[in-house]
C-alpha cells in the first residue's frame, strides 16, 4: 500500500497501477522469507510465477 501511494503521488500512469498492485503479492512472500524465514511453499511459488507471467503479458 505504501508504494501504491507513493507512485500516485509521483505521476505514475494509471495503466502501470494493476502491475504495482500485483507486485504487492510477489514482494510480501519475498519479504516474509527473508526477514521472517517463513518457508516458501510450492503453492506460493507457483502463483507467485502465474503473477509475473500476468504481468509480462499485460505489459506486452
Amino acid at each position: 500500500m505504501v508504494v501504491n501511494i507513493f507512485a500516485m503521488s509521483k505521476g505514475v500512469h494509471l495503466k502501470d497501477l494493476p502491475i504495482l498492485e500485483a507486485l504487492g503479492y510477489i514482494f510480501v512472500p519475498i519479504l516474509s522469507f527473508l526477514v521472517l524465514k517463513e518457508r516458501a511453499t510450492k503453492r506460493t511459488i507457483i502463483s507467485m510465477v502465474i503473477i509475473l507471467v500476468g504481468i509480462y503479458i499485460f505489459f506486452q
